[in-house]
């Protein structure tokens, strides 16, 4: 997740559920995120920091979206 073209929250790690396509797999990294991303918008809320863009989450992946 980027702010102002520098990273803010990134991660990489296993994930815990056994997927049976990668669809799937797909599916629950960009569910979560979209908690991350709502998360962020909350916390800038609550410090009344307000954007002039909206968030946006990108996904290359077609069969997902």
């Amino acid at each position: 997740m980027k702010l102002f073209r520098g990273p803010i929250a990134w991660r990489a790690n296993k994930q815990g559920i056994v997927m049976i396509l990668s669809i799937e797999a797909e599916l629950l990294a960009l569910l979560q995120i979209v908690k991350e991303a709502i998360f962020i918008s909350r916390l800038f809320k609550a410090m009344t920091l307000r954007l002039n863009e909206p968030l946006i989450i990108k996904c290359d992946n077609m069969q997902t979206l």
